[in-house]
């Protein structure tokens, strides 16, 4: 089995999160993951990708982690349920106007820090099983397109408009 050490950086850690609290975000902050023996697997996938040869991932690391499984997938353990299921949903992720803003806000916070960062998104994006119009066999490609082209094309405004309601309904979280 391969074991990749993480070294973590509490101090930008630190720092980040007082400024963003700073900036009316309550955000969290954890010396260590709770559930986990490392970090959840979105940031492991993204750090064996930035160290595609294996030659070791040095890089101090500070994982952030936000509301990516909305309301369905925590609520229902990560199993689809039978469409006619009465569910008690948790709350919901934040909508992608207040992510946008989140993200504009943690940029211009390590902007005005002394430190070089580097930051990687990883998302969770069209998840068929979420996909209620579609009878969960397919995700909702129409809506996908739609933003992956509001992306590339730095349509940002697509995005800060786009509701939670559709981000759900498209199963895309």
């Amino acid at each position: 089995s391969m074991c990749i050490r993480l070294r973590g950086r509490p101090d930008i850690a630190r720092q980040l999160t007082a400024s963003l609290i700073e900036r009316e975000f309550d955000v969290a902050y954890a010396y260590r993951p709770l559930h986990h023996a490392s970090v959840a697997h979105a940031f492991m996938n993204s750090i064996l990708y930035l160290d595609y040869q294996r030659k070791g991932y040095e890089h101090p690391t500070v994982c952030f982690p936000l509301n990516c499984y909305g309301r369905r997938v925590v609520s229902c353990r990560g199993f689809m349920t039978r469409m006619d299921k009465q569910v008690d949903f948790d709350p919901p992720s934040p909508s992608p106007k207040r992510f946008m803003n989140l993200g504009a806000a943690t940029a211009q916070a390590l902007r005005e820090s002394p430190y070089r960062v580097a930051l990687l998104a990883s998302s969770s994006w069209s998840h068929a099983f979420l996909v209620d119009s579609t009878c969960r066999l397919r995700p909702d490609t129409s809506r996908d397109r739609s933003l992956y082209a509001a992306m590339v094309d730095g349509d940002y405004e697509q995005w800060r408009s786009t509701s939670l309601r559709q981000v759900e309904e498209a199963g895309q979280q």
